[in-house]
Parts: structure tokens; sequence; C-alpha cells
């Protein structure tokens, strides 16, 4: 009966240890928890701040005009004179939007062209626009090539020229360039009558902010 006694209590023993070890994990396994938990509350519980910002960007606006007049005088303010958009290529088909001028009314002389003589109109331009434009050299052609060139003149040829724009040029800014049409003195006789078409071109093209 001795032997059956102590078996019994060894093996009760064993079950205790391993109930308090399973409460121990319990316990353990509650702390940990516990302890997440709160750290957990600590993380979400941070205090932020943000730096916003917005910003505002404008394109420019691009708009070359143009007159004629008889002086190479600025046009007092150049916002208010008549000028003209002269965005179209005049010999193109149904094109009205360019500066039409006549170097018979604009020249001093106001009358036909004669030999040995010069007669000067000025091209205004007016940057109309909100940027800077670089003017390219002028184009011009003539309609009438057997009695007027853009080259060297000759007894035949009346010769046709013109300046050189300022540029680059500001906003709300103005130049001026002559327009000339100088005779031979020895101009031919066949030359009489005639009559040409002087189409002028310039162009403005935007310049980088540096």
């Amino acid at each position: 009966m001795a032997s059956t006694t102590v078996t019994h209590d060894a093996t009760a023993q064993d079950t205790d240890r391993k109930k308090r070890k399973r409460a121990a994990v319990v316990k353990f396994g509650l702390v940990g928890a516990a302890l997440a938990g709160i750290g957990a509350a600590a993380t979400s519980a941070a205090w932020t701040d943000d730096a916003w910002f917005r910003g505002t960007a404008n394109a420019a606006t691009i708009e070359l005009m143009g007159q004629v007049t008889a002086t190479g005088t600025l046009i007092a303010d150049p916002l208010d004179g008549g000028w003209d958009t002269a965005d179209q290529n005049p010999g193109a088909s149904g094109a009205t939007d360019f500066v039409s001028f006549d170097f018979d009314l604009l020249a001093a002389a106001n009358e036909p062209l004669v030999p040995g003589e010069e007669r000067v109109v000025y091209v205004h331009l007016l940057n109309a626009g909100t940027s800077s434009l670089a003017i390219t050299n002028p184009t011009l052609t003539l309609s009438n090539s057997d009695y007027y060139t853009t080259g060297t003149g000759d007894d035949t040829h009346a010769v046709v020229s013109v300046g050189t724009a300022t540029t680059p040029l500001e906003a709300d800014g103005e130049t001026v360039v002559p327009l000339t049409i100088t005779t031979p003195a020895n101009w031919t006789p066949a030359a009489q009558g005639s009559t040409v078409d002087v189409t002028l071109q310039f162009q403005g093209a935007t310049v980088p902010t540096p």
C-alpha cells in the first residue's frame, strides 16, 4: 500500500507543476499583449504637422502688331495707336489682316516715282504681348523684278531696301524700321507706269528668360 501512495503523490505533483507552468505562460502572454497594446497606443498618439504649397504659373501671350507712317517718330502711346494685328500674308487668298500702305501717298513727294529720288516710309512694330520677342530679319518680296530689285541697282532697276528692327523687343515696346525705294538717276524710260507690290514680313519669337 505504501508504494501505491507514493506513486500517486508524484503524479499529482507533476500535474500541479504543469498547471502552474501553463498558468505562467498564459500570464506572460497576457502581459506581452498588454505591453504591445501600450506600444501601439504610444505610436498612434504621435503629433504631426504638415506643410502645404500651391504655386501658379502663366503662359505668355504673343502679339506682334504693325503700322506704317510717313515719319520715323515713335507713336506717343503705342497701345492707343491705330495698330493692325497683321497676321495674314497679303498674297494668301482672301487675306485681309495685314497693313496696307501706298508709297505715293505716304512719302513726302506724295506723287508717283520719278528718276533720281528716294522715297521712305516707316514700318512700326509693337510687341503687344507679355513676353520679350526676338525679331527676325525681315523678308522682302517684290512683285515686279523687271524694274525693281532688293539687290544692287542699275539704270533699269530701282532699289527697295529695309532697315533692321530692334531686338529683342520688350513687351509693350515699339521699334521703327525704314522702308526705302531709291530710283536710279538714269532710270530707263521703259519703267514708266510700272507698278510694284512690296511685301514685307517680320516675325517675333519668344525669348527664354535667363
